[in-house]
């Protein structure tokens, strides 16, 4: 078959040009039926809905402007050594890995010796309950996801995004960096006490019970100050890392401040001296 849907994992999207109007032209061969709608953002955008359907990427898709929400669906993207696959979230654009009643969502690399790039534009990555991974660690941008001017990042419901083992703390699995986010009992779960686990760097957002664990550093705040509701850190070698701005992080209800053994807080120069004292 030459495209996608419907029929387990072998069903795959690869096609080039594949953006929100490709989508909204695709039929299914054998039936002629399109793919799974439920209704349209306000901006006029499709939303498309998948159920419990695995489904493979091997060719860059571009949602820019509808919707893709996977309701217990499993996307897979299919990178190799000669070609990497971007799924890119543009104007307005959203994915959202989500639940259903009997499965959970994921958005994940089919090999993760050949991880998945996803390029959060002017649009948004919503993790409702699902499970991202198997992203790949860009110098670049010093991260995983990036979260950049314009691009949005929502978690929430124990949505889990899980990095990969990194080679210095500079590398974050999660990192706002101008961008928006909105977090809230959500996880985000390095590997063995490696990289950052969220970066947070002149941007502000929501982040309400948050779980960091297993990285280097949990929560690195560089020339910026979140505000934290509810934090948690598990297996951290330093909890809070704080490298400039004039203000410290405010965290509240931090079960790490309840003897756990590590190094909490860590405060570098050039933090302000009349921000700490």
């Amino acid at each position: 078959r030459d495209c996608l849907l419907s029929r387990g994992l072998g069903d795959v999207y690869k096609r080039q040009n594949m953006d929100c109007s490709w989508l909204a032209a695709w039929t299914d061969a054998d039936t002629g039926a399109g793919l799974p709608t439920n209704g349209t953002t306000a901006a006029g955008g499709v939303i498309y809905e998948f159920d419990g359907t695995p489904m493979t990427l091997t060719e860059d898709l571009n949602l820019n402007g509808c919707v893709v929400k996977l309701m217990g669906a499993v996307l897979a993207v299919k990178s190799t050594a000669t070609s990497t696959p971007v799924l890119t979230l543009s104007n307005g654009g959203k994915l959202l890995v989500g639940t259903s009643s009997v499965a959970t969502g994921a958005l994940k690399a089919v090999s993760s010796t050949y991880p998945l790039t996803i390029d959060i534009q002017d649009g948004t990555l919503e993790i409702d309950g699902g499970i991202v991974r198997d992203v790949a660690q860009d110098a670049t941008t010093g991260s995983a996801l990036y979260v950049g001017d314009g691009a949005t990042l929502i978690m929430k419901n124990s949505g889990t995004v899980y990095g990969s083992s990194a080679s210095s703390t500079e590398m974050a699995t999660v990192k706002i960096d101008g961008g928006s986010a909105d977090i809230a009992s959500s996880s985000i779960i390095n590997v063995a006490n490696t990289g950052t686990a969220l970066w947070v760097e002149q941007s502000s957002g929501s982040y309400t019970n948050l779980a960091v664990s297993n990285a280097a550093v949990g929560i690195q705040a560089y020339n910026g100050a979140p505000q934290i509701d509810g934090f948690t850190s598990t297996d951290n070698t330093v909890g809070v890392d704080v490298y400039g701005g004039m203000s410290l992080p405010t965290i509240y209800r931090s079960t790490s401040l309840s003897g756990q053994s590590l190094s909490l807080i860590h405060i570098s120069e050039p933090t302000r001296q009349e921000a700490i004292s």
